[in-house]
């Protein structure tokens, strides 16, 4: 047990370049800030607090970050941040997550928009996916395109060659001169929970005391782990930094595992690969708690083990909360697994030394 999440991390660590420095030659990119602007002939992986990608990439790009200003040519895009500004985008398909999502100028085939607010003023040329609180679109669709969103703009401009599909229960303003083929609003189902709150708190608690004794036995007998976690810097942009990398870490490791399995000889280690990281994600709570606890409560003399408790109670009790509650906790999920990793490549430096 007392090895587990070391060879964990080691694995994963010797399935990506260390991605410390602001500039590789290998597609991987992480820091603070970053800025490209060069041709890129290979698969990027980019994560920092403010990003700009001006670049034409021979490959998939993965973005994650803070502030994410794009201008880039790539065959897919993967896109997840707070603030996302799309300005003349290529790509094939593009997905994109995030809080305020604007996407302008661009030239998509298919895309894949989850946010808060969004707005979109692009050539697309099949169909849009979109999901969020408030949705505007003022542009060029060419199929088909399916709203799930509380509000809906739909600007004077606007070409839908599809059909548009919308909740029956959103607010939706609809412009006039707007050419839209077909208008078809679906019927929200409205079922009565069937999941009372008691029994939802009940599985939350079994959750939370399943994962408490796992954590508690995990710092007992992986101090350095423990103190590693305490040592990372208390800032919002590392913190966005350590969620960018965890974030590719999510997406990565099981690209890794499949490509692995595709061969006889590597199977086994694709097998293995899996089967960490569904352990790593399991226990990715845990960095998180010990890290925003030792953030918020910082004393000199506090019991690490008390801490671990309340910090990590907070945030079960905070995902039991609709939408927010799903957010919360993807970004604790996140946050753990780039915690884990860049502590794990400390002590994989040190052990080198």
């Amino acid at each position: 047990m007392k090895k587990i999440i070391g060879i964990v991390l080691i694995m994963i660590a010797f399935c990506f370049p260390i991605m410390i420095e602001a500039k590789t030659k290998n597609g991987f990119y992480a820091d603070d800030e970053v800025e490209l602007n060069e041709e890129i002939d290979a698969t990027t992986f980019i994560a920092g607090n403010n990003i700009a990608v001006n670049s034409k990439i021979n490959g998939l790009n993965f973005v994650a970050g803070n502030n994410i200003e794009l201008s880039s040519t790539q065959d897919y895009l993967f896109t997840a941040g707070n603030n996302i500004k799309a300005n003349k985008v290529n790509a094939k398909d593009a997905f994109f997550a995030g809080s305020t999502i604007r996407i302008k100028e661009s030239n998509i085939r298919d895309l894949y928009v989850a946010g808060s607010v969004i707005k979109i003023n692009s050539n697309i040329e099949r169909n849009a996916y979109i999901g969020g609180e408030k949705v505007t679109i003022d542009g060029n669709i060419g199929g088909n395109v399916i709203i799930d969103a509380n509000t809906i703009i739909i600007e004077k401009d606007t070409i839908i060659s599809g059909t548009l599909k919308y909740p029956d229960n959103a607010k939706i303003t609809l412009a006039e001169s707007a050419s839209i083929k077909k208008i078809k609003a679906y019927e929200v189902k409205r079922k009565e929970t069937i999941v009372t709150w008691k029994t939802t708190i009940k599985e939350k608690l079994y959750g939370y005391l399943s994962l408490l004794v796992i954590a508690f036995i995990l710092i007992t007998l992986h101090h350095k782990l423990l103190k590693g976690i305490k040592g990372i810097k208390k800032e919002i942009s590392e913190a966005l930094k350590l969620s960018g990398i965890g974030f590719l870490v999510l997406v990565v490791t099981p690209v890794v595992a499949i490509l692995a399995m595709i061969s006889i000889i590597g199977l086994p280690l694709g097998i293995i690969i899996a089967m960490l990281y569904g352990i790593l994600l399991y226990i990715s709570m845990i960095p998180t708690a010990i890290y925003l606890g030792s953030w918020v409560m910082n004393k000199k003399n506090q019991n690490d083990y008390l801490v671990l408790a309340i910090s990590l109670l907070i945030i079960y009790m905070i995902r039991i909360i609709p939408i927010i509650g799903g957010i919360i906790g993807f970004i604790s999920i996140i946050l753990g697994l780039g915690i884990y990793y860049y502590n794990f490549i400390n002590i994989y430096k040190e052990g080198k030394k």
